[in-house]
């Protein structure tokens, strides 16, 4: 028996070669429902499940960062996570740790929370969090908040 499978991002072909008959239909049905599960592109160009029903938006401001909104009407909070593409293993040899540390200046101060902690003091009286790491290859802030009523 033969049995030779090519994936698309949309698509299953099945090359069959010879199998019994009730073989082909139980292979075809098992397909045809993982394939009801394979992810979608959405049409912010972002894969997804099917079964997401969130809604989709890609932009890039003007200085270049690119941002992707996603709406859910059932979510309870508000969050946003910003990764940046530069983690621990970009970090200069003379400067090691140096995206780590980078990554602890955001709950030192702002241009907007100049004191320490005032960031985090913000988040907490809106009823969020907020954290933050560093991997080799990204550095990643996120926060949540409850919605204003």
């Amino acid at each position: 028996m033969f049995l030779g499978l090519r994936w698309s991002l949309n698509s299953v072909s099945i090359k069959v070669s010879p199998m019994r008959p009730v073989l082909k239909r139980v292979l075809f049905s098992v397909l045809a429902f993982t394939g009801f599960l394979l992810p979608l592109v959405s049409a912010a160009g972002i894969i997804t499940s099917p079964l997401d029903q969130r809604q989709y938006q890609d932009l890039v401001l003007p200085n270049g960062l690119r941002v992707v909104l996603i709406s859910d009407s059932t979510a309870d909070k508000a969050a946003v996570s910003l990764d940046v593409h530069v983690g621990s293993g970009r970090d200069p040899e003379d400067r090691a740790g140096l995206a780590h540390f980078l990554e602890h200046m955001l709950f030192l101060g702002t241009e907007a929370y100049p004191e320490a902690g005032e960031y985090q003091d913000f988040i907490t009286r809106h009823g969020g969090a907020n954290n933050a790491y560093t991997t080799n290859a990204h550095t990643n802030y996120y926060f949540d908040v409850m919605p204003i009523n």
